[in-house]
């Protein structure tokens, strides 16, 4: 029966890239069933987990109760202890093939290169697909060349599905470490052929291609192209999109104008869109600039972008002029900064400046305010308008912080020594100063960066660092871990030191277990946002910690604390907001100022587990590992990269269009369990 129940997971991860239930012992979960720890047994499991107790976790490895092997096992996925690979390669001959899958998966977690040889040798032994499959994963996570080497050499069936599946996983988990060999590639392109069978193969094998940036793409360019062509997965042909576009045959830039006018999946898209900035301007420009009215906001920005980054002196007054059109604020924000960017000579640069400050004045947006303080960076004399909007208390956040980013890219111009007396160029090393001064996390953050950048040469201006550690001494630990880390490796930098990111200790939030035994394993939030409703399962089987901190996040009424503002739509409204949006990335929100630089008063430890992120799942967010706080984020499609390294905690079953049409601004007004 074990193994029944295995492969029944394990299909789930391979076909639809979801991991329901990682506790091979529960069951189907019924409507409102009770989640898996009213096991006390499971709860000090779990706890050493969250304690990072190896010590205390590592007799759990011979209990007589195969869950509690599994589930021990499995703990060493988040621990990630060197100390424990030993002990753990004992399990990969374990009797129960869940408990060897549990090990398996830990032991690639801890991407040590020792593991490689066990799990080498545990795939020559092993006599189950399934397992077999995530031993290939797991391979991908810590091997060395000869790892990749051995995989590659592997040759299957089609139908050999998960042993083929987990080659292919393996292989991608090789290059997102920069590590792949030309066996692999042709493997994986000759799984793009698959146009009728093995969807998961085909889509692992193209986020290959998309993430691989390195890899030489032409000799692959005839693969492409059929993939782009026949390929009924969108998500495949997104990341074939990717590919396409750095390949170096010109036909490509003809295949890439085709999906644009064709393809009526937004995440195919964007990524063409991004792909054909590679691409001569007069290319794209015509097609790109439809899709500034097209009716996805991802999109519209991506379009947007598009002419900031590849804009033309003569299109800048089309630029100006589309602002008065009926697209997003974000888009807005990047047309008025393309037109400004790319103004044709001093006496329209002039004209646009003043139209763009008049519209910030009169803008009742801050998040508005924010995007036309980006625009404003593309004209450099504009600095000190920027700097007084940026250190004006009494502006929003977003303000400030946007307007930062904002004096950044401005000492980041290139023109920047020719545009400025050198009074002025002195005056942005008192900006950078001042920030880290203001008590603001975000302005002290962004510019304790600019201060260790080499190619301004702030040693000699800032050989005293008094002024930067008091301004760490002032943090608030850990809800201001992410300064705290910026302002220490700023320090280093200007004494001469060795940069190194540490993290000083500050979990403060053990997992609450009365509450967590109320939650059902089918527990399920509605997020009623400015757009629509979005419904989320919770997974509190496999992230409780996770869950209960979002829960009582909720009852606490924490993400109502957010000021009142204007939406996207510009309807006053208050609630925790989605700051932060990448197109075909994710949506993100959980941050009390509204900028990304804030957080609650507790962190707690990551839960990581066997799951792929794919489309609509709910994930923490966090300034490195065991520091996740508030902030959480969806996906818009599959973010595989991500596995391992982030939370999982939720996933969208309904509501996903909503997700789709999200933009920084908007709100989740209120949240129904």
């Amino acid at each position: 029966m074990a193994a029944k129940r295995l492969c029944y997971c394990l299909c789930i991860i391979c076909f639809v890239i979801f991991f329901c239930n990682c506790n091979p012992l529960s069951q189907q979960s019924s409507p409102h069933a009770p989640n898996q720890f009213s096991d006390p047994v499971l709860i000090t499991i779990y706890n050493y987990q969250d304690q990072r107790n190896t010590s205390q976790l590592i007799p759990f490895f011979h209990h007589k109760n195969p869950a509690y092997r599994y589930a021990s096992a499995l703990a060493f996925g988040s621990i990630q202890d060197t100390n424990a690979i030993l002990p753990l390669t004992g399990l990969l001959s374990d009797t129960s093939a869940d408990v060897r899958f549990a090990a398996t998966y830990s032991l690639g977690q801890t991407r040590h290169p020792t593991a490689e040889k066990h799990l080498i040798n545990a795939f020559k032994k092993e006599k189950f697909s399934d397992v077999k499959h995530h031993i290939l994963e797991a391979l991908g996570k810590c091997g060395s060349p000869d790892g990749l080497n051995f995989i590659t050499q592997l040759n299957y069936l089609i139908s050999d599905t998960f042993e083929i599946t987990g080659q292919a996983w393996g292989i991608y988990r090789f290059a997102l470490r920069q590590m792949v060999n030309t066996a692999g590639s042709e493997k994986m392109a000759s799984f793009l052929g698959y146009f009728k069978t093995a969807e998961d193969l085909r889509f692992v094998a193209s986020a290959y291609f998309a993430r691989a940036s390195f890899l030489q793409f032409d000799s692959f360019y005839d693969a492409f192209q059929k993939s782009e062509q026949n390929d009924s997965n969108g998500f495949v042909r997104m990341n074939i999109a990717t590919a396409l576009s750095r390949c170096k045959n010109p036909e490509k830039e003809k295949i890439l104008a085709y999906i644009l006018r064709n393809d009526a999946d937004y995440r195919v898209l964007v990524n063409t869109i991004r792909g054909l900035e590679r691409c001569p301007y007069e290319i794209g420009k015509k097609i790109i600039y439809e899709k500034l009215f097209h009716g996805n906001p991802n999109v519209q920005a991506v379009a947007s972008t598009y002419f900031r980054n590849n804009g033309s002196a003569e299109d800048a007054l089309l630029y100006l002029a589309t602002c008065n059109r009926n697209i997003s604020v974000f888009a807005k924000g990047n047309l008025y900064a393309a037109s400004l960017k790319f103004a044709p000579d001093s006496a329209t640069t002039d004209s646009i400046n003043k139209i763009i400050i008049a519209r910030y004045h009169t803008s009742s947006s801050n998040y508005e305010k924010a995007f036309l303080l980006s625009a404003l960076s593309e004209f450099i004399p504009n600095h000190a308008f920027i700097a007084n909007e940026c250190f004006n208390s009494k502006n929003a956040p977003v303000i400030k912080s946007y307007g930062m980013d904002a004096l950044i890219a401005i000492r980041a111009n290139k023109n920047f020594s020719n545009s400025l007396s050198k009074e002025d160029q002195n005056q942005f090393a008192e900006y950078f100063r001042k920030a880290i001064i203001s008590g603001d996390v975000a302005l002290a953050a962004l510019a304790a960066g600019v201060l260790r950048d080499e190619l301004y040469d702030y040693r000699k201006k800032f050989s005293e660092t008094t002024f930067i550690k008091n301004a760490q001494s002032s943090l608030k630990l850990p809800r201001d871990i992410e300064t705290y880390n910026e302002l220490q490796q700023t320090i280093d930098f200007l004494e001469g030191k060795k940069v190194v990111k540490q993290n000083p200790a500050v979990f403060n939030h053990p997992i609450n277990w009365d509450f967590v035994k109320t939650i059902p394993s089918d527990q399920t939030v509605t997020l009623i946002t400015n757009k629509g409703n979005i419904k989320i399962r919770l997974m509190v089987n496999e992230a409780p910690g996770s869950v209960a901190n979002f829960l009582e996040l909720v009852e606490n009424n924490f993400y109502k604390r957010s000021p009142i503002h204007p939406d996207s739509l510009g309807n006053e409204i208050s609630g925790t907001i989605f700051h932060r949006v990448v197109p075909n990335f994710v949506v993100q929100a959980g941050c009390p100022r509204g900028d990304g630089w804030g957080g609650s008063e507790q962190t707690i430890r990551s839960e990581f587990f066997p799951a792929h992120y794919s489309e609509g799942f709910l994930g923490m967010a966090s300034a490195g590992k065991d520091t996740e706080g508030s902030q959480w984020f969806i996906t818009h499609s599959p973010t595989t990269h991500l596995d391992g390294n982030y939370t999982i905690f939720g996933k969208v079953i309904e509501g996903m269009e909503v997700v789709n049409t999200l933009e920084i601004g908007d709100v989740v007004v209120k949240f129904f369990w």
